[in-house]
C-alpha cells in the first residue's frame, strides 16, 4: 500500500506540473473505509499460509470487487466502463 500511495503522488504531482493525463481513481465504496483484521483461518488463497491475523487498512480494495481467488486486480465486472 506504501509503494501504491508513493506511485499515486508521484502521479499527481506530474499531472499537475505537466498536465496532459486524468488520473481514473477507484471509487471509494470499492474499498474498505476502517480498519480490521481477519485470522487466516477465514480466508483461502494466497493468504492461507500467511501468519498472522491479516490487516485491511482504510483504502485497500474490498476482496467482493477483485478477481478472484484474491487477486491484486479488481474483477472485469467492476471495471469503470462508463468513464472509456
Amino acid at each position: 500500500m506504501t509503494v501504491r500511495d508513493t506511485f499515486n503522488q508521484k502521479l499527481r504531482q506530474m499531472r499537475d506540473v505537466y498536465g496532459g493525463f486524468t488520473i481514473i481513481e477507484w471509487p471509494s465504496h470499492y474499498q474498505h473505509c476502517t480498519e480490521f483484521s481477519v485470522e487466516t483461518n477465514e480466508v483461502s488463497g494466497i493468504f492461507k499460509d500467511f501468519e498472522g491475523p491479516i490487516v485491511f487498512k482504510p483504502g485497500m480494495l474490498r476482496f467482493d470487487v477483485m478477481e478472484k481467488p484474491h487477486s491484486v486486480h479488481v474483477a472485469p465486472s467492476f471495471y469503470l466502463w462508463e468513464i472509456v
